[in-house]
């Protein structure tokens, strides 16, 4: 998968704290990119008392899953973009 899809996916909107939902998203492309760059820099936010616990146990509550579930769901997004891409350029 090219790194431009998931750089993408990982931008957001701006630098302003993520609404309710937004968290789960944004560590999930940090760790899909961890995994693909060998980073490693999602580790000090899933720390017991890291930035992640913290969004967790704040207002308003949120149901959640394991972190690794949405790295899994942020690595099909970019699939779907990247496949979608290649059918773009194909037509061109």
């Amino acid at each position: 998968m090219p790194f431009s899809s998931c750089a993408a996916v990982a931008r957001g909107k701006g630098s302003k704290p993520p609404a309710a939902g937004g968290g789960f998203p944004a560590i999930g492309a940090l760790l899909l990119l961890d995994a693909r760059l060998g980073a490693g820099r999602a580790a000090q936010f899933l720390t017991p008392e890291g930035l992640w616990q913290g969004w967790i146990d704040g207002p308003p509550s949120k149901s959640h899953g394991a972190p690794g579930h949405y790295r899994e769901f942020i690595g099909q997004l970019c699939g779907f973009v990247d496949e979608g891409a290649r059918h773009c350029v194909a037509r061109r």
